[in-house]
C-alpha cells in the first residue's frame, strides 16, 4: 500500500527555478476545490507504478499545476523521486511535533558565518528556537560548515499553527538576529 504523508509547495528561486525550500500545506488549496483529491489520485497512480517497478521506500511526486482563466486547474505529474527529498526531513519533524500545524522550511546562507552554539543561543534568547513543549518556533537543521567550522548555511524550519505564522516567524527571526542571511539553494 502507499501512504501519503504530506503535501507541500516548493519554494523556487524566481530567476532560475532552483529549489530554496518548501511549505505545507500549499497556500492555494482552499482556492481550488478538488485539487487535493486530484493530487492524491495522481500520486496514487504514480506510487502504484513505482511499486510495480520493485521500489519500496520513501518517495515523492512533483506536480506542475496550471490554473485556467475560468478558475479550473490541470495537474501534471512531472517527476517521481524514489528517494528522500529536501522536503522529507522537515515534513517528518514538523508533523511529529505539530501534526495538524503548518510548516515552512527555507535554505539560508549566513552573510557572516557563526559558531553553531552562538546561532542557537541567539534564537533561544529571542524565544524563537523551537522546543517540543511549544507549538511554534524555528528548528534549525542541516548546518553546512565553512573550513573554520562555522555555520555558513542551513535549513531553518518554522513550525506553527498556519502558514502566515510560519512566514512571520522566519521574518521576525531574520530581523531579530544580528545576522544577515540570504535565501539559497540546498546542496
Amino acid at each position: 500500500s502507499a501512504y501519503l504523508y504530506d503535501l507541500t509547495e516548493q519554494i523556487l528561486d524566481p530567476s532560475n527555478s532552483i529549489h530554496q525550500g518548501n511549505e505545507s500545506p500549499p497556500p492555494y488549496l482552499d482556492e481550488m476545490p478538488g485539487l487535493m483529491d486530484e493530487l492524491h489520485r495522481q500520486a496514487g497512480i504514480a506510487a502504484s507504478w513505482l511499486h510495480r517497478q520493485g521500489y519500496r521506500g520513501t518517495a515523492s511526486v512533483d506536480f506542475l499545476l496550471t490554473r485556467h482563466d475560468d478558475g479550473s486547474f490541470t495537474a501534471y505529474v512531472c517527476e517521481i523521486n524514489a528517494r528522500v527529498t529536501g522536503a522529507t526531513y522537515p515534513s517528518v519533524l514538523a508533523r511529529h511535533f505539530h501534526p495538524l500545524g503548518s510548516w515552512r522550511m527555507r535554505n539560508l546562507e549566513l552573510t557572516h558565518p557563526l559558531p553553531g552554539d552562538v546561532l542557537l543561543d541567539k534564537l533561544r534568547s529571542h524565544s524563537e528556537l523551537f522546543h517540543p513543549d511549544r507549538r511554534s518556533g524555528i528548528l534549525p537543521l542541516n548546518f553546512n560548515l565553512d573550513p573554520a567550522g562555522l555555520v555558513q548555511k542551513g535549513q531553518f524550519l518554522a513550525i506553527s499553527e498556519d502558514l502566515p505564522s510560519c512566514r512571520q516567524l522566519l521574518e521576525t527571526t531574520r530581523h531579530d538576529l544580528p545576522v544577515e542571511w540570504d535565501y539559497t539553494r540546498d546542496r
